[in-house]
């Protein structure tokens, strides 16, 4: 698996229609505590689609695109 950077060509796992360009990358705290303490932090992509619209979506859902 490709390691996703600024600037890919990404494609969601689970969703066929979604297909862009990340613009940044972000990471964020958890809001649940375990008993262990914090929760790892989760990182997202800022994603600029084809349609024009920017979403933020866990990088964990998505691969890089090759065409």
């Amino acid at each position: 698996m490709a390691r996703i950077k600024v600037g890919d060509k990404v494609r969601a796992h689970l969703d066929a229609a979604y297909k862009g360009r990340v613009t940044s990358i972000t990471s964020e705290k958890h809001i649940e505590y375990t008993s262990a303490g914090p929760m790892d932090k989760i990182v997202y992509c800022i994603v600029e689609l084809e349609d024009g619209r920017i979403v933020k979506t866990k990088v964990t859902d998505l691969y890089v695109d090759y065409d």
